[in-house]
């Protein structure tokens, strides 16, 4: 993690956690996570912490309305995420049409984008199947 700000055991925990778990977190599970490696470290701390490194742009937060936010480490500049509305799973989407998308706009445009995000709402295909299940 390369911050120019202070790195605590606190900041390296909550890095390295979820460097090694390589999936989406929420807040309270990288709480759970950290406590096994920093025993005292609060929620706040978490929360603290979780929203100091994205600010940095070590993490992508992704945001759902209602829900929780989740954190992984930043590893793409193009970078999106499906949701399923009905199992509430994350699935990463990467290499994709807006990748080019966002490369034909720098080009046409004369624009240099940083990063791309994006959320797709839906459902994913387990959840489909068993709503087709269900009507049978």
């Amino acid at each position: 993690m390369s911050t120019k700000t202070r790195q605590t055991k606190q900041k390296k925990a909550i890095f390295d956690v979820l460097e090694i778990e390589d999936t989406h977190l929420q807040a309270d599970e990288v709480c759970r996570l950290v406590r096994k490696r920093v025993k005292n470290i609060s929620l706040a701390t978490i929360y603290r912490n979780l929203e100091a490194m994205t600010h940095k742009g070590v993490l992508h937060e992704v945001c759902v309305s209602g829900l929780p936010r989740w954190y992984e480490v930043k590893k793409y500049e193009c970078h999106g995420h499906l949701f399923c509305k009905k199992c509430e799973q994350l699935f990463d989407v990467v290499d994709c049409g807006m990748c080019f998308a966002k490369n034909r706009m720098e080009s046409k445009m004369n624009f240099c984008g940083e990063e791309v995000m994006f959320l797709v709402m839906g459902r994913c295909k387990e959840c489909s199947e068993k709503i087709g299940e269900d009507n049978e």
